[in-house]
């Protein structure tokens, strides 16, 4: 009788088994659809060499139950509000949410509308390191910027970039490497497969400038930094700016770049830059004028009376002495200087913090104007 039963329980699975691999499989690949992910990045996520992760999701074998549980417990998935037990991918019509969420509808995606900032940028500024020529416009830079997720447990942030840039006799090589990386987007290559062709165009003599990109309500920042040129930039950005249409992918804008570099090259704290997914066939003086930003300069007024009294105080003798200085005669030459640094320290930071950190501000009206701009040239 054990016999008939084993016979009968093994025929029962040679029955349904085909039916299971079937149902796994549409909601393999459903799942995959969802998260975005290539066959690679699937094959990735379970950890099984491609040709045995292909066969799990086309269905020609039975999937493990070691791949479905890194399936359900994917940390990339969860970032992505994708949530499952391992039985939901045994049932038809599989959707997220499952024993995790009581069956409710499928989680919104972490970040969504971020999303649309992923890409590769024209990036166009002025170079600062250069005079400005009296009566015509300073010199373009010209840059390329890819922004692009990735997946960190724990991390906060889930977005970084990669920038470079190239004075104007350069800018064909801006081009060049825009056109590889959306080249590459095009092919349908895979994270791993593009983070590659990122650092064979754009990791070259160290010029390369590596960041991350965070998001607040009404801002993008991307900072960005070069240990060769010993350069730190935040670029930031508002966060909505393209009209909710059908297509809310970010086609770029105005922003502005902030800038803390060598002290022997003549960078400012910040000036206007443009961001932009299309090669904007303008002139020079054409895209030049959607850059100016007026600076001041620095301008001491109360500090330096400060410090001139406390020097005093610090040295003085003969009449000029009041009770302060005159205790403070009795301090050796080294307390002295300590004393005095420490004052015109407190002096600079509070300064700074009140007027000198220069910040350019861009105007809801100024970066409609280059959305415009763009927008003539989108493809």
């Amino acid at each position: 009788m054990a016999s008939v039963a084993g016979e009968v329980s093994k025929s029962r699975y040679v029955q349904y088994e085909p039916e299971l691999i079937r149902i796994i499989s549409e909601n393999l690949k459903q799942l995959c659809k969802m998260a975005k992910w290539t066959q690679r990045d699937f094959a990735e996520a379970i950890e099984y060499a491609p040709a045995q992760a292909n066969a799990y999701y086309n269905g020609n074998t039975l999937i493990s139950t070691k791949a479905l549980f890194m399936l359900s417990t994917s940390e990339e998935l969860r970032r992505k509000g994708i949530k499952f037990s391992v039985d939901d991918l045994m049932k038809p019509g599989f959707e997220p949410g499952g024993s995790d969420s009581g069956g409710n509808a499928p989680h919104s995606i972490i970040n969504a509308d971020h999303r649309h900032f992923v890409g590769t940028y024209f990036l166009y500024l002025f170079d600062q390191t250069e005079t400005e020529v009296s009566g015509g416009p300073r010199s373009l830079r010209y840059g390329v910027l890819n922004i692009r997720e990735i997946y960190v447990p724990s991390e906060p942030e889930s977005y970084i970039a990669t920038a470079r840039f190239f004075k104007e006799e350069d800018k064909w090589k801006a081009e060049k490497i825009k056109n590889a990386l959306d080249s590459g987007v095009e092919k349908g290559l895979s994270r791993p497969e593009l983070t590659d062709l990122i650092r064979k165009e754009m990791y070259e003599n160290n010029e390369q400038y590596p960041g991350t990109v965070t998001f607040s309500e009404k801002n993008v920042f991307i900072s960005i930094s070069n240990i060769q040129y010993y350069d730190q930039a935040l670029v930031i950005l508002p966060l909505k700016i393209t009209p909710k249409t059908d297509d809310r992918t970010y086609i770029g804008g105005l922003g502005s770049v902030n800038s803390v570099t060598r002290g022997d090259e003549k960078m400012p704290a910040a000036q206007k830059i443009i961001i932009s997914r299309y090669k904007l066939e303008k002139s020079v003086e054409e895209i030049g004028k959607y850059l100016r930003l007026s600076t001041s300069g620095f301008k001491a007024g109360n500090e330096t009376a400060e410090l001139v009294r406390w020097f005093e105080r610090l040295y003085s003798v003969g009449d000029k002495q009041d009770d302060t200085s005159r205790m403070l005669q009795v301090l050796q030459d080294n307390d002295r200087k300590v004393l005095f640094e420490s004052r015109m320290q407190r002096l600079i930071k509070e300064y700074i913090e009140k007027n000198a950190f220069c910040v350019g501000v861009v105007s809801g009206k100024d970066d409609h104007d280059v959305y415009k701009l763009i927008k003539q040239f989108r493809k």
